[in-house]
């Protein structure tokens, strides 16, 4: 039994440490491509409408899944996975935070599988 969980885990790691990616890369990927995102936020008595045009796949790799981070990205106060919706030549993810939720959040968005590419930006609401 033992062995079956040191098999797992040194599979686990020998994959994740394949896939090293520091901050300063995360950062020029997020500069590249944070223009092909078309936000639009409207405030409502209670609420906040966000909605978010994002690409199908950067350097061919496909959208994956994207997520909602509250207060910081390294460590979230609030995590949730969105989801996105095919329109003609984009996906488009909407969600709605009341007033009580309203702060500083961020969305981040995976492409490709194994080591893809993540872009996080912040939500500015006006």
């Amino acid at each position: 039994m033992k062995a079956v969980i040191l098999f797992c885990l040194f599979t686990s790691f020998s994959h994740a440490s394949s896939c090293f990616s520091d901050s300063s890369t995360e950062l020029e990927t997020t500069e590249k491509y944070k223009s092909l995102f078309e936000f639009e936020t409207e405030i409502q008595e209670g609420s906040a409408v966000i909605s978010i045009h994002i690409p199908v796949s950067l350097e061919g790799k496909e959208y994956v899944i994207g997520a909602v981070l509250m207060d910081s990205i390294d460590d979230p106060t609030f995590f949730i996975p969105i989801h996105a919706t095919k329109a003609k030549n984009s996906y488009i993810v909407a969600y709605i935070l009341s007033r009580e939720l309203v702060r500083r959040h961020f969305v981040t968005f995976t492409y490709g599988e194994g080591c893809g590419i993540s872009v996080t930006l912040p939500v500015v609401l006006e």
